[in-house]
């Protein structure tokens, strides 16, 4: 499901920023907080940046 800017109309993107659920517009950095009954339709998933090498 595509969620759209209340305030320019562009897509809204989930953010990768934050740690809570919210859409964030690219053109007006609108922020929309994700409600239950669109959140199943995100895939919410945080990086983590594994050292390779750990020297003790």
């Amino acid at each position: 499901m595509l969620e759209f800017c209340e305030k320019c109309g562009s897509m809204l993107r989930p953010s990768k920023d934050s740690e809570d659920h919210v859409l964030i517009c690219k053109i007006c950095n609108n922020v929309v907080e994700v409600s239950e009954e669109i959140e199943d339709s995100y895939t919410f998933h945080k990086e983590i940046d594994h050292q390779k090498e750990i020297k003790i």
